[in-house]
């Protein structure tokens, strides 16, 4: 007993394309809303990953400059006479004072550090900018689920084999042209 499977259909290499396309296409928009609320929460965490690492580096620079003062105030005891001086405006008889800018007196270098290595926020803003209104739209995200689901349909039935299918889409275009024709005849 031999069976032939024959396929009577010659089907061209733009009609498979458009068929794959389609899906593609289709599968791209779904996996565009089912994950753009996923990743417009890993975009936040990352930002305030981020920003917490950088804190964290401030910090640990600013600990080990105070380690560096105690250690300096516990074993060098003109250094602790200098800052005495400076803290209590201190002096000896004779000593002159000279007015300096914020920027250059003490622990004034270590906040323009602080603000160097301060984190750039647009990274986070933009990814947020694009996935905020895909995540968070309502309608947006119903028009591509229903374009998706369009698409979908449409490939299958571009694509259908069975002479079913083919009569019935037939008989949708002749109805519709039918219809046509005749509002276009009485207007």
């Amino acid at each position: 007993m031999d069976v032939q499977i024959s396929n009577t259909r010659d089907e061209s290499w733009g009609e498979t394309l458009a068929f794959w396309g389609a899906l593609l296409i289709a599968g791209g928009l779904f996996a565009a809303v089912a994950l753009a609320p996923k990743l417009e929460t890993l975009a936040e965490l990352k930002l305030r990953y981020a920003e917490n690492q950088h804190r964290l580096v401030a910090m640990e620079r600013q600990a080990n400059e105070l380690q560096s003062v105690a250690d300096a105030l516990e074993h060098d005891p003109a250094f602790a006479s200098e800052l005495a001086k400076l803290e209590f405006a201190a002096g000896r008889r004779g000593d002159e004072s000279i007015a300096v800018a914020a920027e250059l007196r003490l622990g004034g270098q270590r906040d323009a550090m602080l603000d160097a290595t301060t984190p750039p926020n647009t990274a986070g803003s933009v990814t947020q900018a694009m996935l905020s209104p895909l995540a968070n739209h309502r309608g947006l995200r119903i028009a591509m689920l229903m374009v998706a689901g369009g698409l979908v349909l449409l490939a299958f039935l571009l694509d259908a084999q069975t002479a079913a299918v083919q009569t019935f889409g037939q008989k949708a275009i002749t109805v519709s042209k039918g219809v046509v024709f005749r509002y276009r005849r009485a207007a």
